[in-house]
């Protein structure tokens, strides 16, 4: 019985933990997206992103979003996801991704 006491102690320690995870943490837990926005007259990438957000449009007010599409790439954890992002942006990335290994920023936005 004790040792069962005590696994359940430890679950519900780690459980613990794992909420007080902040969500834009790496170490969270929480599902993650990668997504591409785009000009919807063009298609021209704008951006890459992540969300951890349960509707990823929520990320943006509506107004921001007239004239651009918000399409998911894949999900899975934070840390894997923003793993993904960096080498999507480092690769090309868009005019709204103002990240300093942005391969757009490094090419059209020197100073």
């Amino acid at each position: 019985v004790r040792t069962v006491d005590k696994a359940e102690s430890t679950v519900n320690d780690l459980n613990k933990v794992a909420e007080a995870v902040h969500a834009n943490s790496a170490a969270s837990t929480r599902l993650t997206r990668v997504y591409r926005l785009t000009d919807a007259e063009t298609g021209a990438t704008l951006k890459y992103g992540i969300t951890s957000a349960e509707k990823m449009t929520s990320r943006y007010s509506k107004g921001y979003l007239e004239g651009k599409v918000m399409k998911e790439i894949t999900s899975g954890t934070r840390r894997e996801m923003l793993d993904l992002e960096r080498h999507l942006v480092t690769l090309g990335g868009g005019p709204l991704n103002r990240e300093p290994w942005s391969a757009y920023a490094r090419w059209f936005l020197r100073g």
